[in-house]
């Protein structure tokens, strides 16, 4: 994985996330362990507590900045329906 949280640093913001590039290999084995099923997940969000925690998007994706987005709100405590 590549971290690239300097590229979207203003997303961010004083909170202490990290934001990683993985391939699609990585993605599928992450989901496979931490979201418990076979689907492809182009982002997935590890929270630590409010402050800190980790958020690793497809290196596929050709919408970055929106998938980056989506998985920072879910740092933050938004969720799906």
């Amino acid at each position: 994985m590549v971290d690239i949280t300097d590229k979207y640093r203003k997303l961010v913001g004083k909170n202490k996330f990290n934001i990683f590039e993985g391939s699609r290999e990585e993605m599928e084995k992450l989901g496979k362990k931490w979201m418990k099923d076979d689907e492809f997940h182009e982002v997935i969000s590890f929270p630590i507590d409010e402050i800190y925690g980790d958020v690793v998007v497809w290196e596929g994706v050709t919408d970055k900045k929106f998938l980056v987005e989506h998985g920072v709100r879910h740092l933050l405590g938004e969720h799906h329906d």
